[in-house]
């Protein structure tokens, strides 16, 4: 992947790469995003009844959708 995957974004900023690899494994006829991973934090001011701040998660992905070539 180029450039490199970045250890942080900051608000509001944006970070564009270019991905590589075999594809023959994946579908085809199909729509496909690219998934980074999942951001886990912490709500503020919410917190569960034992005193732990309860925690909610972001899937992150991208916002784009593609489909792979036809094999000839």
């Amino acid at each position: 992947m180029r450039p490199a995957y970045p250890s942080t974004l900051a608000p509001r900023k944006s970070w564009f790469g270019t991905f590589s690899g075999l594809t023959r494994k994946l579908p085809r006829d199909r729509l496909l995003r690219i998934g980074f991973g999942i951001l886990d934090y912490a709500t503020p001011s919410a917190f569960d009844l034992e005193g732990r701040p309860l925690r909610r998660e972001i899937v992150l992905s991208t916002t784009h959708q593609f489909k792979l070539p036809r094999l000839r």
